[in-house]
């Protein structure tokens, strides 16, 4: 999501008052729920992945521990 502000960044320096406008006006249409909600949905799954991987990685290292203490 935030590719699209980052965008939005880079062009208005080079359009016009109006130009910029019409820009938001087109880009309002895309930030809505339908069109926002996968993207969200996509980015939690990716943080829920990696907090998994953290998890296991985690559980790992301590099992590593406890073995190499016994």
């Amino acid at each position: 999501m935030s590719d699209i502000f980052e965008a939005r960044r880079r062009v208005e320096k080079t359009l016009t008052r109006n130009e910029l406008l019409a820009y938001d006006r087109v880009l309002a249409t895309h930030l809505t729920k339908d069109a926002l909600l996968p993207r969200l949905r996509q980015a939690c799954d990716n943080d829920a992945n990696l907090l998994l991987q953290i998890k296991q990685s985690s559980d790992m290292l301590e099992e590593g521990k406890k073995n190499s203490e016994q």
